[in-house]
């Protein structure tokens, strides 16, 4: 086994909010909340990019510090639709 587990970073528009959640390459089950904002921040960009970045700081955290495994390279591209919906 190679140790490589992929995972992503998933930012989503829910509602009033922008959750942030740590998810499986093609799905929305079995997620982890990591952060959330009110949809409002979006319009000052400089915030958003900065909690987006923020965002990514934590994911590496969780990954490194929780689940002992080291983030090799993250990809940003925009979101697919997943396989199934955060209910």
């Amino acid at each position: 086994m190679s140790g490589f587990m992929p995972i992503r970073l998933a930012i989503r528009e829910e509602g009033k909010y922008v959750n942030c959640y740590i998810a499986k390459p093609d799905t929305m089950n079995e997620t982890i909340l990591i952060g959330s904002i009110h949809i409002t921040v979006r319009e000052n960009e400089e915030i958003y990019n900065n909690w987006q970045k923020l965002m990514e700081k934590l994911f590496t955290f969780y990954i490194e510090n929780i689940f002992k495994v080291k983030v090799q390279k993250m990809i940003r591209k925009p979101p697919a639709e997943d396989k199934d919906k955060l209910n």
